[in-house]
């Protein structure tokens, strides 16, 4: 899979500089814990998707520091399995109780069985400065399924896990709860970012696998990007704010690891995801361009009101 080396101009020219902050965790500190090992367990067939906590430390109430490391042992059954479609997310609570966070955390190993045990470690020093989780700390972990669009859902939730700490972060004790106001739009920046991130990356994997189609796919595309070239730059500066504000602190270089994960895991689910790239739905994409599919106002309307205000 390619990874795009380089971020636009915009992003560059507005990155100032910044204060250290805890980095994502590392493989080899995730694999000292044994982090993603997964064994298959019999049983009889799934009645649904289901997700349970069988053990977890450090225990349910207990006090963490930024050097704690959780290391949760999980018990799953999914009823229509298809390998690569289903992730385990560790979760935290966000103050928008509509919303959870993952911190600087994107370690989430794809499940291999129908029915399974799984082991997640989540060092908690890759949430212990997030701007957005709540506190005291409170954990779940999702099982996720990637949907035919490239969106995800969850199918089921554990049981939850909250942490205390005699060492919370100043933000957070200082911290007010956002208004309803920021909630939305918080969500809008997000929609119409990853609006505006994914269709080009889907029109990119197209071309990849059928480049025979680039004289059909990249005009309308062209048109498509001259078109919202404005709200798609006020969007993208909008989200660098977001991510700022969610990592105080934030280096240069985290701010370009963040929106570089965020692409590569757009492109990781539209490849994933059966026949979203296959010669029959990438032929159709023309049609999508101009029947309104990629109008961000016409899908995505009350974000596209409060993004374009």
């Amino acid at each position: 899979m390619k990874i795009r080396p380089l971020l636009p101009a915009w992003i560059i020219g507005m990155l100032g500089a910044h204060v250290a902050l805890a980095a994502e965790p590392a493989d080899a500190e995730l694999r000292a814990c044994g982090h993603g090992q997964e064994r298959e367990v019999s049983g009889a067939v799934a009645r649904g998707p289901a997700l349970n906590l069988n053990s977890i430390a450090p225990a349910d109430s207990s006090y963490v520091t930024s050097r704690s490391t959780v290391i949760a042992e999980l018990a799953y059954d999914i009823d229509r399995f298809e390998p690569g479609m289903y992730q385990v997310l560790a979760q935290f609570q966000d103050v928008d109780t509509h919303a959870t966070t993952s911190g600087r955390y994107s370690q989430n190993p794809e499940l291999q069985f129908a029915h399974g045990v799984i082991r997640i470690c989540y060092p908690l020093h890759s949430i212990w400065d997030s701007a957005s989780a709540q506190w005291p700390l409170e954990l779940v972990f999702n099982l996720v399924r990637r949907n035919d669009d490239g969106s995800s859902a969850v199918v089921a939730q554990s049981q939850r896990t909250r942490f205390s700490s005699n060492e919370t972060p100043l933000q957070a004790v200082l911290r007010a709860p956002p208004t309803a106001d920021q909630i939305a739009m918080r969500e809008a920046v997000e929609t119409i970012y990853m609006f505006f991130e994914t269709v080009p990356d889907y029109v990119a994997l197209c071309l990849e696998d059928h480049p025979s189609m680039k004289s059909s796919l990249q005009p309308p595309l062209e048109a498509w990007q001259k078109r919202y070239a404005a709200l798609h730059a006020k969007s993208d500066g909008l989200y660098l704010d977001l991510v700022r504000q969610r990592f105080p602190g934030i280096t240069p270089e985290g701010v370009l690891i963040t929106i570089e994960g965020t692409r590569t895991a757009i492109r990781q689910t539209l490849r994933q995801a059966p026949d979203m790239v296959t010669e029959s739905t990438c032929a159709s994409m023309p049609g999508r361009f101009a029947d309104g599919t990629y109008d961000p106002a016409r899908q995505h309307p009350q974000a596209y009101a409060l993004v374009n205000q």
